[in-house]
């Protein structure tokens, strides 16, 4: 079936095996693209795989061609999963500039690329329920437009008052710029299980922020539900609570929270604590957005 790219195909086929087979443990089919890249996927390895498909389909000839093109616009999604999770690092779909990320040219490349996927008539999702190609690429549109508009909190050191979920406790995803994708609980959000999570941070870069975001995921599927209230504390003192998370953006239904004035001018630590619906097993909340 490939004359021509059989070695290559079977080369990284097996080494992934391999790999694998050394870490003698389960391969957790459900689990987050960082337990992946955490076991058997090599990022240059696999940057390495992919990139080598340019030759390889320019010299293929008939069937052996449309499978290298369908096989290749599968993998641009492991390419882009690739880009969003290193984000400012090396393969990542941005760099930082003047405390704003930009977005890396070639990105939009793959999104064309694996936008492509309508051509092949089985290639339209990446999970067992939901995960359509379409709106995975609406979500990447999604987060352009977030990233443009920047976030004052971001590269703040971050504090956790509560508990963290074991497997969920890197607490930067709340201001690293990046948001969570709906539909899709590993991608760029933060769950929690406690009964509330509770945040704190200096004010120096926001002092003159006018605005406040906070966005949660809504998923009844895996119990995960937006906060019964969210209190904002100004140096100690309740400074605002909020009561109803709306959706704040049309084009997004499963996205909760809330957009509020803010006036931090003359503050020195703020805290957010983000209370647990008691329907709710988890809270999933990607970004503290102030701007």
């Amino acid at each position: 079936f490939y004359p021509l790219s059989g070695k290559v195909l079977c080369s990284y086929y097996l080494s992934l095996e391999e790999k694998m087979e050394a870490l003698s443990k389960p391969y957790n089919i459900y689990g987050s693209f960082s337990e992946a890249t955490a076991s058997y996927l090599d990022i240059p390895g696999f940057i390495s795989f992919y990139d080598s498909f340019g030759s390889l389909i320019s010299k293929a000839k008939g069937e052996e061609k449309q499978k290298l093109q369908k096989l290749y616009t599968a993998l641009t999604f492991t390419r882009l999963q690739i880009a969003y999770h290193r984000q400012t690092a090396k393969y990542g779909f941005a760099v930082m500039q003047d405390e704003q990320l930009i977005i890396n040219p070639e990105i939009k490349v793959y999104i064309n690329c694996l936008a492509g996927h309508s051509r092949f008539a089985d290639l339209n999702s990446y999970k067992e329920v939901g995960g359509e190609l379409d709106s995975y690429i609406k979500n990447w549109n999604r987060l352009f437009r977030i990233v443009a508009k920047g976030n004052k909190l971001q590269g703040e050191q971050l504090e956790a008052l509560s508990k963290l979920d074991k497997d969920y406790n890197r607490i930067n995803v709340l201001n690293d710029g990046v948001i969570g994708f709906e539909g899709d609980y590993h991608q760029g959000w933060l769950l929690n299980s406690a009964n509330e999570l509770h945040i704190r941070f200096g004010a120096q870069n926001i002092k003159h922020a006018k605005g406040l975001t906070i966005r949660f995921l809504l998923d009844k599927k895996h119990h995960i539900l937006p906060p019964e209230k969210v209190i904002i504390y100004n140096d100690g003192m309740v400074y605002k609570e909020i009561t109803e998370m709306k959706n704040i953006d049309p084009d997004s239904p499963d996205i909760k929270g809330f957009a509020t004035n803010i006036d931090f001018k003359d503050a020195r630590i703020i805290a957010v604590k983000m209370i647990r619906n008691k329907d709710a097993r988890r809270i999933a909340c990607d970004e503290i957005c102030f701007n």
